[in-house]
């Protein structure tokens, strides 16, 4: 059945998590936490505190209670007193690693470690006809899919780890054509379950503070399933890979190889961190609520997503903020994506901010911020035989995009652009109206009333974000204080100065000038006790904003050797397979 390995303490393997300020401004962003070369060593430390364990199937209530008696397992299977499967290791290559079926009784599979082998054949978790399992705390990796959940409701995943899963073949990762990956994923029946989370015709979950980080051809990917609620997860794709969201009526729904299926709709993403490849909205994705997600060299994009609602979403450094493509089905039927609402979004220091494609229509872009963009701030294009009409674009701000030149271009039909705010356009405003009183013109369309000032009130940097130390730590001799950068939407160049406190007293300044977000410190010279720090950023234009730690770490210059080789070291580590620990906290931002 089993083989007892001797447990270490297990403060070693949680998460940990900041607990989140009260703020009046800033939504909280996942972060993603820095790499570390040591992730061998610590693997071989964490894997000795489990328990190795055969792979489990279990089918049915009945089998499942018979099977908890024989386990020992804690819990009684109701809401109150789930039961619990924790702290066992399990790696097989040969077939699923925990399938769970056709049950409703409460169960957790709890601070596990579950991985399978190099041919990526099988998933990791496969819930099928599951209400009220949850993952909590645990780690899978070089699965097919790490956690597939079929015809399921109400599991949740929360605080986990899904990484290395649905790995493809040397040949799809040399693709850079999205048309040629979707092709290729056709041969393999089931490519789309190359993902780190697969939710197919599943509803009323919740996906919650995991780390989901160089899986396949997907991060995460929604077939069928609604009511979801997605929130502060951090994910990451990397090597070339698809995408870190897909949200999908069905499976192959892309570039005209499948015929219309379901419908994945009113799903929640909020607070998330997405990083290196794109959120993508498919056919049947359709009035789901997409807000206050930070998303980093990766933009969102819809393919026939429709009444979605796209709204203080934070969106930098990709090649299109939000964009719009075409696609069709095998009867050569375009994928129309219509009746989305786009507002209050903060675009930045992209390509282009937002571009539609032929077949979006009626969309409404509204108090959006769309800055220091390479190119025009929104683009319509049309097909020599379609092209995007009735879309509504007002009340938006287009700052010192395209180095100065026309930041819009209109080449669709109907579209109305109405009381935007054009940073490269002043003029008169006779009767104090607060509208120009000329027409700002553009290719093949104006704005007949542009706005004399800008429409929102703009965030003009966000704070930067203490790493280390946080609050708890104990360090000594010297030490490396890291941060998270500030982010300015006008891309001025940021100084760092960094200051520190004892026991809550004055602050004393350690370093200015810096322009990295790393310095070290030497604490050597300091009386023992309890210490902050704060982390004070300024932009060219003398705008300042901060972050401090947490709470309190300690200085304590008896020890031989700093706590970061220990607890401060498992802080900072993002090991290849196995766990992590993640740091969650909100931002603070200055208007």
């Amino acid at each position: 059945m089993r083989t007892q390995i001797k447990k270490g303490p297990l403060f070693l393997i949680y998460f940990l998590f900041i607990s989140f300020s009260v703020l009046d401004i800033n939504p909280s962003y996942a972060q993603i936490p820095s790499s570390n070369e040591n992730s061998d060593l610590l693997q071989k430390q964490i894997t000795s505190l489990f328990t190795d364990h055969e792979r489990i199937s279990l089918n049915g209530n009945v089998q499942f209670h018979n099977w908890v008696a024989i386990e020992g397992w804690s819990g009684d299977g109701t809401a109150q007193n789930p039961y619990i499967i924790e702290r066992i290791s399990i790696t097989d290559s040969s077939q699923h690693i925990i399938l769970i079926n056709n049950t409703s009784i409460y169960f957790q599979i709890k601070d596990c470690i579950l991985q399978g082998g190099s041919d990526y054949s099988f998933f990791g978790i496969y819930f099928h006809n599951v209400s009220h399992g949850s993952v909590v705390n645990t780690t899978v990796s070089n699965c097919r899919t790490g956690i597939f959940i079929e015809k399921s409701d109400f599991c949740n995943i929360i605080q986990t780890t899904l990484t290395s899963n649905g790995m493809l073949t040397e040949y799809l990762r040399t693709l850079s054509n999205i048309e040629e990956k979707w092709l290729w994923n056709q041969i393999d029946a089931n490519g789309m379950e190359r993902c780190g989370l697969y939710l197919c015709n599943t509803h009323n979950c919740t996906i919650k503070k995991n780390l989901i980080f160089s899986n396949g051809l997907f991060g995460v990917f929604y077939e069928s399933s609604s009511a979801n609620k997605f929130i502060e997860n951090a994910v990451t794709q990397s090597n070339n890979y698809y995408a870190c969201i897909g949200v999908s009526g069905h499976r192959s729904n892309v570039l005209g190889i499948s015929t219309k299926g379901g419908i994945s709709e009113k799903n929640e993403f909020r607070n998330n961190t997405l990083k290196l490849a794109a959120f993508y909205l498919y056919e049947g994705a359709r009035d789901n609520l997409i807000i206050y997600n930070h998303l980093i060299r990766s933009c969102l994009i819809l393919i026939g997503g429709d009444e979605n609602t796209i709204l203080n979403n934070l969106i930098q450094r990709a090649d299109m903020g939000i964009k719009v493509l075409t696609m069709f089905f095998s009867n050569l039927i375009p994928v129309k994506t219509q009746k989305n609402l786009i507002q209050n979004n903060l675009i930045f220091n992209c390509v282009n901010g937002i571009w539609l494609n032929p077949f979006a229509e009626k969309m409404h872009i509204i108090n959006n911020t769309i800055c220091n963009n390479k190119k025009e701030g929104i683009v319509l294009l049309p097909r020599s035989w379609y092209s995007p009409k009735y879309n509504i674009i007002k009340g938006n701000d287009f700052i010192r995009n395209n180095a100065g030149g026309i930041q819009a271009s209109d080449y669709g039909d109907n579209n109305t652009f109405e009381s935007n705010f054009w940073s490269d356009w002043t003029g008169s405003d006779i009767n104090n109206d607060s509208y120009l009183d000329e027409p700002y013109s553009f290719i093949h369309n104006k704005d007949p009333m542009p706005t004399k000032n800008p429409n929102q009130k703009h965030i003009h940097q966000y704070s930067p974000i203490v790493v280390y130390p946080n609050g708890g730590e104990i360090i000594n001799q010297t030490i490396s204080l890291e941060w998270l950068p500030a982010l300015d939407i006008y891309d001025h160049e940021i100084k760092y100065t960094v200051f520190y406190s004892h026991n809550g007293g004055e602050w004393r300044k350690i370093v200015n000038g810096l322009v990295t977000t790393s310095t070290t410190w030497n604490t050597s010279v300091l009386s023992d006790g309890n210490y902050s720090i704060k982390i004070v950023a300024t932009c060219v234009d003398g705008i300042k904003t901060e972050d401090t730690s947490d709470k309190f770490f300690f200085v304590n210059n008896d020890l031989e050797t700093s706590d970061k080789s220990t607890y401060g070291f498992l802080w900072l580590i993002l090991p290849s397979s196995f766990v992590l620990i993640i740091f969650w906290k909100r931002g603070k931002i200055l208007r």
